[in-house]
């Protein structure tokens, strides 16, 4: 290149006082191009040395990894013929072929290999009990190896069909860029690797695992709301109550935090609900838009709840059963249910106090053994996205009445009754307030404005006082 660039130097001197400017010109482009040509070709030389020693180091990294397997006396290579998914849920297989060229090299399982280039590894950002995080030794795997045959039965020679596994143990979202692998002994007894072009495959986690699922799967059998008749005016409307389950998403990173995924319901194609055996009919809906399913006693497929809606007193049904999450992809996960919907809506709370228990006209009384009796379970409230609402009337068909209140709603039923008499109580005396509780579910994660009642009741406090 010095030379080009002295020649040039010679030349444009000559050309200031020679009569024929033009062709120095010409010659002056046609050595810049020369230039530019040979600046070319020393990219592509570095290139290639760059190349050559990637794969230099490649095949140090595969003589570790695999020095061992079962390797061909006869000089191939491997070409990809397709692979049947880019994407694969945890646990699943899916499906490829390869040409051996030439044809006629003997071929077996044992001289093929699976070579991860590259691995991208994403793990929940929050710790999770659903699964060990006890890395398994391999996450991919060569399960079956067969020669694929044409139409009539035939073997095709060097075409081969497999069929590759997934597996792991902990609960992962894996990116991965393979290749299939082999070798074979050259002249100078010297080993050589040969692999197919590189193709990537995403191993998703199951259901089951990528979502964060929970219910309170406790509910009023009928649940009445406000909505407008065709006029615009305000009607009160029962229905049969509904068990909502939530179906979170859940963010993913690399150990580093470099990188992200989240897994969330939109990756569902399904999700069914099948009771067990001599249960009652439940129907279940999911609210993909939502991200969550609903639950529903089926009226008109079992007799049982018809029954149910015409009990007196304080009942409950309760139905065992199996929640299938099924992904996209064919991944499936199995959540064990259990939901209880029960008859009551109005109840009277009865409570005896002796008189020495009442201090300045206030008694504490703990109403939770009656609350759980139709439903309310505050500890399982507290796990899953609801909210409680209490509600107080004093009423005067009894003298005297009580103002009351819940000391902690969220973590007990100790209701507190402010006795309304002047005079000094007395025993046989008698109290009571009217009370109304809902609860509440929030089981979208992204629409918080998504709320139903799942339980609702009317009840009444009636105090008595003994000795």
């Amino acid at each position: 290149m010095k030379k080009n660039l002295v020649l040039l130097t010679v030349l444009l001197m000559a050309a200031a006082c020679a009569p024929w400017k033009d062709d120095i010109w010409t010659l002056e482009r046609a050595l810049n191009e020369q230039e530019k040509a040979l600046e070319e070709q020393e990219k592509a030389l570095k290139e290639q040395q760059a190349q050559i020693l990637a794969e230099q180091e490649r095949l140090a990294i595969l003589e570790g990894k695999y020095d061992g397997f079962k390797k061909s006396d006869t000089p191939f290579g491997i070409i990809n013929m397709g692979v049947s998914a880019d994407t694969v849920s945890k646990s699943l297989d899916f499906k490829s072929m390869i040409r051996v060229n030439p044809s006629g090299v003997p071929f077996t399982k044992e001289m093929l290999m699976l070579d991860a280039l590259t691995t991208t590894q994403f793990f929940p950002v929050e710790p999770d009990t659903k699964a060990s995080y006890v890395k398994a030794p391999e996450h991919f795997s060569l399960k079956s190896f067969e020669a694929d045959k044409n139409a009539a039965g035939e073997t095709l020679d060097g075409q081969y069909n497999l069929t590759i596994a997934t597996a792991a143990q902990e609960v992962i979202w894996e990116d991965v860029n393979m290749a299939f692998v082999g070798a074979y002994v050259d002249k100078e007894n010297k080993t050589q690797y040969v692999s197919t072009a590189p193709f990537p495959i995403v191993m998703m986690p199951l259901p089951g695992e990528g979502l964060d699922t929970w219910v309170y799967p406790k509910a009023s059998f009928f649940i009445t709301r406000s909505q407008e008749d065709e006029a615009g005016n305000p009607e009160l409307v029962t229905e049969l109550g509904k068990i909502y389950m939530a179906l979170d998403y859940t963010d993913f990173e690399t150990r580093d935090k470099e990188g992200n995924r989240r897994y969330s319901a939109d990756f569902l194609s399904s999700a069914t609900f099948v009771p067990e055996d001599g249960q009652p009919a439940v129907k279940a809906e999911f609210i993909k838009e939502e991200h969550c399913i609903s639950f529903e006693p089926d009226t008109t497929g079992d007799l049982a709840w018809r029954e149910f809606a015409d009990s007196t007193g304080i009942k409950q049904i309760s139905v065992k059963g199996n929640v299938t999450l099924n992904d996209r992809w064919g991944g499936s996960s199995v959540i064990p249910m259990t939901l209880t919907w029960f008859n009551t809506t109005s109840f009277t709370a009865e409570v005896k106090a002796k008189l020495s228990d009442i201090k300045d006209n206030v008694y504490k009384a703990d109403l939770a053994g009656i609350f759980k009796e139709v439903g309310v379970e505050l500890p399982l409230e507290k796990k899953a996205r609801c909210v409680s609402n209490d509600v107080y009337w004093a009423v005067l068909d009894t003298n005297p009445a009580i103002d009351g209140m819940y000391e902690d709603g969220k973590e007990n039923r100790i209701f507190t009754m402010d006795i309304l008499k002047d005079s000094p109580l007395a025993v046989g005396d008698e109290a009571g307030i009217t009370c109304a509780f809902v609860l509440t579910a929030n089981p979208s994660d992204i629409h918080p404005t998504f709320a139903r009642d799942q339980i609702q009741l009317k009840y009444k406090v009636h105090l008595t006082i003994v000795e």
